[in-house]
């Protein structure tokens, strides 16, 4: 069996309820997002929330790009605030 896209699985992903609500996310904080079907995990800093958007950088990607994530976004539903061990 194929695995499906994670474009096929978007609109049964984001009735899924956040690990972390949207309203908890705060600037200056790393989260983590688990792997999801066929994206890899990754960390992420939030530099900026303001709504329903706010602006990230990957942590350890080599391109230090400033991205942006939306609250319905599909990675907004699965961020957990990432822990110090």
């Amino acid at each position: 069996m194929a695995k499906r896209s994670l474009q096929e699985l978007k609109p049964q992903l984001q009735k899924l309820k956040s690990v972390v609500p949207w309203s908890e996310i705060l600037p200056n904080t790393v989260y983590h997002v688990p792997p999801i079907i066929t994206l890899e995990r990754r960390d992420l800093l939030i530099l900026t929330k303001e709504g329903d958007k706010a602006t990230y950088k990957r942590i350890g990607d080599t391109e230090q790009k400033e991205r942006t994530m939306y609250n319905t976004s599909v990675f907004a539903r699965f961020l957990v605030k990432k822990k110090k061990f």
